[in-house]
């Protein structure tokens, strides 16, 4: 029994949530050569960025000069029948073939969001492993996942108001660090997937 697989496109300025079910009918095969998994050593590059450019959006003049769409897909399953055991797997992914760029410059900002995608993945991954046997815990823990994957997508427009889609330089160095130093706290977090045994 999934919780769930949620997607969420990070748009500047506001958030969109993708019809990624469309996406895979239409792409096929393209949309699964497209996805990127987080990983701490490998950063997003220009060459990742394979959709074309919105050259209407930049036209127009809005405030940003890319769009990457970003997902944390969640699959958390009872492991038996009296639900003292789950095994789970978390990881945000990067969609390659529907995500844009126009300005190079704009790679460090872009980063930054997959960054907060995997904090938000190892915030979840922490709620369940401390999560408890108790009675309903399987609804709990899906209504808990649930609040913070929208928490999530909040916190992604919180970052691009605050930092003006990056061109507030002060701003964004204050995230930067930020988002390091929450990613180092939630560290013991960082795999992706596991067995969880509940204790009373």
């Amino acid at each position: 029994m999934p919780v769930g697989s949620f997607s969420v496109r990070i748009s500047k300025l506001f958030t969109v949530f993708a019809l990624l079910l469309f996406a895979k009918q239409v792409f096929g095969q393209q949309y699964t050569d497209s996805l990127m998994l987080w990983t701490p050593d490998k950063k997003i590059t220009s060459r990742d960025f394979k959709h074309p450019v919105d050259s209407i959006a930049i036209k127009r003049g809005v405030p940003f000069k890319a769009s990457s769409l970003l997902d944390i897909k969640m699959d958390v399953q009872q492991f038996n029948e009296d639900d003292t055991q789950f095994i789970y797997n978390i990881y945000p992914v990067f969609f390659r073939y529907l995500s844009w760029l126009y300005d190079t410059t704009q790679l460090p900002h872009e980063q930054l969001h997959f960054d907060i995608s995997e904090v938000y993945a190892r915030k979840m991954r922490r709620c369940i492993q401390l999560m408890k046997k108790e009675p309903d815990n399987y609804e709990w823990l899906k209504i808990k996942l649930n609040e913070l994957y929208y928490d999530h997508a909040k916190y992604h427009v919180l970052y691009d108001k605050e930092t003006h889609s990056g061109k507030f330089v002060n701003m964004q160095l204050l995230w930067n660090r930020n988002i390091a130093t929450q990613l180092d706290t939630l560290k013991r977090y960082n795999l992706s997937g596991g067995t969880i045994k509940l204790t009373d």
